[in-house]
């Protein structure tokens, strides 16, 4: 290492450890009520019951997000179902991505946060919520109605319905196996998601470090993922489940393995549990995986991906999604965005070589220098105010 690059690292890690004091702003607070809990029931039709948000048809006037998890059913593909009090339905179970308030599905856990995107703003004042597992019948609605639980949580401002101008977001640092902690590597690192972060509103702090040791530790340490499903992976979220062995607190877990495999030559740099994660412990969601050899090898760049994959788990889906998808209206195969009013699109057009995916060079006048690209490069930092409002929202931040 050189000199000079040794002496940048260094003035990187002052500038984490102190926590920039004087330049941080201080969160406006916020408060997470929950989760409640319920098991879902069957109506006569077969179908799952909808249930309201809220137990007392009304939920607080400063409430400024909700987070629901579907949980049950191993390995059956979870879906949730959403309307407001106007009979809105803001998420389809059976098209949750291209939903007005675009939610995933999820293997074994499936998450949503209202809002996600700007068409759930304003708030209403409770909503109905159906969890369904589905199967490979799921185009004609059947469902798997047996062992289903939902989980809700209301954050709430204490002041209004407003996203809170200021947020703290805790990281948990967690060490698996012999994966190394990077040293002024990773300070570098956190210093770079602490700056871009800053911009949004969002102020993010080291709360702890953990070391997961033992055979968890050893049998964690290199993650392979199935690129077919993602954090669907059955070894992702066997090591977001060891969250639970983390210290207790508010926050987002990151765990750094020694490497993580895509298939013969291929590599991931991070991956998060979900969009979002759920604001609980040990679920297949709960976390974010980064792989430790991109910490050593270039802190900036592993500064940026970590904040990359910080705002999917606090919410925020890819500007444009890189590979085209069929659209739910008889459009045939078209981008996919984020549905945040304010946020930059790259149109169909764009792809100038008719392939159906747009690339960071094809969108380059458009959102390739957003942090959430789908395949944003070293300098692609900024995030929009309404992409920031949604990141304020989120379960885990305080």
């Amino acid at each position: 290492m050189s000199h000079l690059r040794a002496a940048l690292l260094a003035v990187a890690a002052a500038l984490i450890v102190a926590g920039c004091d004087g330049d941080a702003p201080t969160t406006t607070g916020s408060i997470l009520e929950g989760p409640r809990v319920w098991d879902v029931g069957v109506g006569a039709d077969g179908l799952a019951l909808e249930e309201w948000l809220s137990e007392h048809m009304l939920l607080p006037a400063d409430t400024v997000s909700m987070t629901i998890m579907v949980s049950g059913l191993g390995e059956s593909r979870l879906a949730l179902g959403v309307r407001d009090d106007h009979d809105q339905q803001l998420v389809d179970p059976l098209s949750s991505e291209h939903s007005p308030n675009r939610t995933l599905s999820g293997i074994g856990v499936a998450a949503s946060v209202i809002p996600s995107a700007t068409a759930s703003l304003p708030l209403a004042g409770n909503y109905r919520v159906r969890a369904v597992g589905v199967d490979g019948v799921a185009a004609t609605g059947a469902a798997i109605n047996q062992g289903l639980t939902i989980s809700a949580w209301t954050k709430r401002s204490g002041r209004d319905s407003a996203a809170p101008e200021v947020q703290e977001l805790p990281l948990h640092l967690v060490f698996v196996g012999a994966s190394p902690k990077a040293g002024a590597h990773l300070a570098a690192a956190i210093a770079v998601v602490t700056e871009i972060w800053r911009e949004a509103g969002i102020d993010v702090k080291v709360a702890s470090r953990t070391r997961l040791a033992g055979a968890n530790g050893t049998a964690m340490e290199r993650i392979a993922v199935d690129p077919a499903r993602g954090s669907d992976t059955p070894q992702v979220g066997a090591l977001f489940k060891l969250s639970n062995e983390v210290p207790d607190g508010p926050g987002l877990c990151l765990f750094f393995v020694a490497d993580i495999a895509a298939g013969p030559g291929l590599g991931i740099w991070a991956l998060s549990g979900g969009i979002p994660v759920p604001p609980v412990r040990g679920t297949v969601r709960s976390g974010i995986v980064v792989n430790a050899s991109l910490v050593e090898q270039d802190p900036a760049r592993a500064g940026q991906v970590m904040a990359h994959e910080i705002g999917h788990a606090l919410g925020l889906f890819h500007t444009t999604e890189g590979v085209f998808l069929e659209t739910q209206k008889g459009a045939g195969r078209q981008p996919l965005h984020d549905q945040i009013d304010d946020s930059p699109a790259c149109p169909r057009p764009a792809d100038v070589n008719g392939d159906e995916t747009l690339t960071a060079r094809e969108c380059r006048a458009f959102d390739a220098g957003n942090l959430m690209f789908w395949a944003a490069g070293p300098s692609a930092r900024h995030l929009t105010p309404g992409q920031a409002d949604i990141a304020r929202r989120s379960s885990l931040a305080r």
